[in-house]
């Protein structure tokens, strides 16, 4: 059901993402390349935490789960969504996750698991909102100023915009009851 429900959310984010084949997948991070080349400090820092939770629970990085943390004395839970990866015949590029996918590489790790997106046979996605660079050209600064500073050749009409689908409040509940009932909801929609 994860791979259903992981199609759903991307649906809903990117019309273009109703001709994909989705499933959780382990890639080598090196056969895959970033669009994003600039990554925030802060940012770095908070995945190395949540990778240090993965290990804490015995799971493999970024592995899609359920996590239950606690918000101002209140426990709620949160669906954890892989890094996203579009897929084609040269490999492919980082959609969503290049921190993550950045402090796997920066920890010695070669391959992770990830939300692999592939056009279906009869169809093709648009290119990338920005030109691939390599793993070696990403810089680290405090803050970026907008999004087109970490792209090169920045087209924001390409643009992919999961993080907010995928990582956002619609996937915070308040119970674990209450985020089954709600993913199954997604899913029925979907269909």
């Amino acid at each position: 059901m994860i791979d259903e429900l992981l199609h759903a959310l991307l649906r809903r984010c990117w019309p273009e993402y109703t001709l994909a084949e989705v499933s959780v997948a382990e890639h080598r991070i090196d056969g895959v390349r970033p669009i994003a080349l600039v990554v925030e400090d802060h940012r770095l820092r908070r995945v190395d935490r949540m990778l240090a939770g993965y290990r804490e629970a015995g799971l493999a990085p970024f592995v899609p789960a359920l996590a239950r943390d606690r918000v101002g004395g209140t426990d709620r839970f949160r669906v954890l969504v892989p890094p996203v990866v579009e897929c084609n015949g040269s490999g492919g590029h980082v959609v969503d996750g290049t921190h993550r996918l950045y402090t796997l590489l920066r920890h010695g790790v070669e391959a992770a698991t990830v939300l692999a997106v592939a056009p279906r046979p009869d169809a093709s996605f648009p290119p990338p909102a920005g030109r691939p660079g390599a793993w070696e050209d990403i810089t680290s600064v405090a803050k970026k100023r907008d999004r087109k500073e970490g792209f090169q050749d920045f087209d924001p009409a390409l643009f992919r915009p999961v993080a907010p689908y995928l990582s956002g409040g619609d996937l915070v509940f308040a119970s674990e009851q209450d985020c089954r009932h709600q993913l199954e909801m997604i899913v029925k929609e979907s269909r």
